[in-house]
């Protein structure tokens, strides 16, 4: 028996709710009709254990997965009049490291990423659309704590824009490869007037349509 499931990431913007799903396809065998002996019970439940083992170790995966050295996502999500840009990657892929700032000269990276990641005109130009940026956050202030033991960085940030005319929105131009060259591959996946898609760029700049 085919099941597939929805798994929803939500997120709030202001008032706007906005919900990008993906979709997890797997294979279940149907059980045996009811009258389950206690043997068939347990040897149930032990599946089901087993089950609830193999999700958290595709759990830990993907979470590893989403922490490469050379990777990035961008995720665009538009609903009625708001777009939304959330980028994410690994803090060595724009920073050159992972730490706290030990030097002049990784303190003066920080201050000048921080800046880039601040300047969504020189990471992407909208096409169509009308749509005007009114608000920009980052985690990168906030990267490393005094205590902070953790290895693994990841800086996050947000782009939020106002369309004038979204139906007219029509494609973006990426320049994060060329902000951040250290960065290989950047997926990109988009819900956009009602379609959605997905690409994968490794060159320096490129085009995603929407139509």
């Amino acid at each position: 028996m085919n099941t597939i499931i929805s798994t929803c990431s939500i997120k709030t913007a202001g008032k706007l709710l906005l919900a990008l799903c993906y979709l997890l396809s797997f294979t279940a065998h149907a059980l045996d009709n009811p009258g389950h002996d206690h043997k068939h019970q347990h040897e149930h439940t032990h599946k089901e254990h087993k089950h609830e083992e193999h999700e958290h170790q595709e759990h830990d995966t993907e979470h590893h997965e989403a922490h490469v050295h050379g990777e990035a996502v961008l995720q665009l999500i538009q609903e009625d009049s708001e777009l939304l840009l959330t980028f994410n990657s690994a803090a060595g892929n724009l920073l050159g490291f992972e730490h706290a700032p030990q030097t002049e000269e990784q303190q003066q990276k920080m201050v000048e990423t921080e800046k880039q990641l601040g300047n969504a005109s020189t990471l992407f130009q909208l096409i169509g659309g009308e749509c005007r940026l009114y608000e920009q956050q980052s985690n990168s202030q906030k990267l490393f704590g005094e205590h902070d033991k953790e290895q693994h960085k990841n800086i996050n940030s947000e782009y939020h824009f106002h369309c004038h005319k979204p139906e007219t929105l029509d494609s973006i131009q990426i320049k994060l490869m060329t902000a951040f060259p250290a960065l290989e591959t950047l997926d990109i996946e988009w819900i956009i007037a009602g379609r959605q898609g997905t690409r994968s760029l490794n060159h320096q700049n490129g085009t995603i349509s929407f139509k």
